[in-house]
């Protein structure tokens, strides 16, 4: 391996690849990238010469000439970095183009290096153009085994059904599972029809690797970007009439229902997933004067409060019976279940979710017993934090212990959206933080606040 390193202690437990060309469509990967590279500490540690790996006809050799002389001449390679994430602990990035040629070689040199250095998980870094509207987010993911299952859905992925051409990944991936090492692919998903950056996507593409990191990424300058350039994108979707007829269609076949049911997923407990940590600090106690919701639910019919109730209740059953997690193949009438078809009820689709995990929850932990104080100190130390709570902490609102208290209910809506994604023929795929950036903030603040007023409540 015509590697050259530039310092002796690289030691890192995970890797994040990216790959330019084909599997970097928009040049979102790199951004993405460069994004990481900026917020967190990297360094350049090591650089691998690709003299084996690349044809002339596919990637030319950068040259710079000035004054009729060449002042350098860049050969392709693939270069590593040392990061850290906030908690201390490192990682690596690697980056490169997608080799021309020997594949299978160039993905064995490539993880038996990383190995080297105590990489035992990667994380494979793409996007491509999809049938996806401008204002979606999808991330899909392909995965080894069942913790990378876990991850993916905790993560809020859309696990891929593909045929068809394959990037550097499948390589990767396959010779990972004979070298004994973890690794996922993440995909995200661009509207085909724009000829500029997302950066949408971009903003959550970076949340869904900071949670497969375990960090959490500022993201406020993507959002702040894609406001502005959401309306000049609009207004010109509005003067193409071609394109405004395109779309509609689009979302006209989302909404149609698929002729089959998907097959079923695999089950997992509630309790791994009630991990993720963030800085929100919802009131306690919910407020008493009727939010935008309770405006919502009023206007409802009989028969719409009847569906609606009905839902709550299915997956209020299903959380008692500890089968959230596979909430998509228990049976229930999924004429009459809101999830499936949001359109029977004049509510917006997160905001059904939201409600139907918010019961969820309640139903699953309804009070601060000895077993959630376990669990949360468990959840604590697992994050390498100092803080450890009790009973009487809580119950006594002490300030630590109610923040600790606030992050794990939030973790446990966030959550549930995560595992709920997978219900229904739609597969509806919710982020709190997203939903946030769009104006949904206080009604998930309330809804922190309800399930933790309502534990309280239970426990006195």
């Amino acid at each position: 391996m015509n590697i050259e390193v530039f310092s002796d202690s690289i030691r890192a437990r995970s890797a994040i690849l990216h790959f330019s060309g084909w599997p970097d469509a928009g040049g979102l990967v790199e951004r993405t990238i460069n994004e990481l590279k900026t917020a967190l500490s990297c360094k350049k540690a090591a650089v691998w010469g690709l003299d084996h790996y690349w044809r002339i006809d596919a990637y030319r050799p950068h040259v710079q000439v000035r004054n009729g002389q060449i002042k350098s001449l860049e050969w392709p390679e693939f270069a590593f970095f040392e990061c850290s994430r906030p908690s201390g602990e490192p990682f690596m990035i690697g980056s490169g183009p997608e080799p021309a040629s020997f594949w299978g070689a160039f993905s064995v040199e490539l993880l038996r290096q990383l190995k080297a250095w105590g990489c035992h998980e990667v994380f494979l870094l793409g996007s491509m153009l999809d049938e996806v509207l401008h204002d979606e987010t999808i991330v899909s993911c392909i995965v080894q085994d069942e913790r990378g299952w876990n991850m993916a859905v905790e993560a809020g992925c859309e696990l891929t059904d593909y045929e068809g051409p394959a990037a550097i990944h499948s390589a990767v991936m396959q010779a990972a599972e004979s070298e004994g090492v973890r690794c996922l692919s993440l995909w995200a998903h661009l509207p085909f029809y724009l000829n500029e950056p997302s950066e949408l996507v971009a903003a959550h593409f970076l949340r869904t690797v900071g949670r497969m990191l375990g960090f959490k990424p500022n993201v406020s300058h993507l959002v702040a970007a894609w406001k502005e350039r959401r309306a000049r994108i609009e207004s010109s979707i509005e003067e193409n009439g071609e394109l405004s007829q395109t779309l509609e269609a689009m979302k006209q076949r989302k909404r149609e229902p698929w002729p089959e049911h998907r097959p079923a997923a695999k089950i997992v407990r509630m309790e791994e997933y009630l991990r993720r940590r963030h800085d929100h600090a919802p009131h306690l106690e919910p407020e008493d004067d009727e939010g935008e919701e309770a405006q919502e639910m009023n206007k409802l019919t009989p028969e719409q409060e009847s569906i609606f109730n009905y839902t709550i209740d299915h997956f209020k059953e299903v959380s008692r019976q500890n089968r959230f997690p596979e909430n998509n193949i228990i049976d229930h009438d999924e004429s009459r279940c809101a999830v499936c078809h949001p359109e029977l009820v004049p509510i917006e689709p997160f905001v059904i979710y939201l409600e139907v995990v918010t019961q969820a929850v309640k139903m699953r932990r309804p009070s601060v017993d000895d077993d959630f104080v376990e669990m949360m100190n468990s959840d604590l130390a697992a994050m390498g934090e100092e803080t450890r709570v009790s009973r009487e902490s809580l119950l006594a609102g002490e300030e630590e212990a109610v923040e600790a208290w606030k992050e794990w209910a939030r973790d446990a809506l966030a959550t549930g959206l995560g595992l709920l994604s997978i219900h229904g023929p739609e597969k509806r795929a919710f982020d709190l933080d997203d939903a946030e950036d769009e104006g949904m903030g206080e009604l998930i603040e309330s809804k922190i606040g309800e399930v933790m007023a309502a534990q309280k409540k239970n426990s006195l």
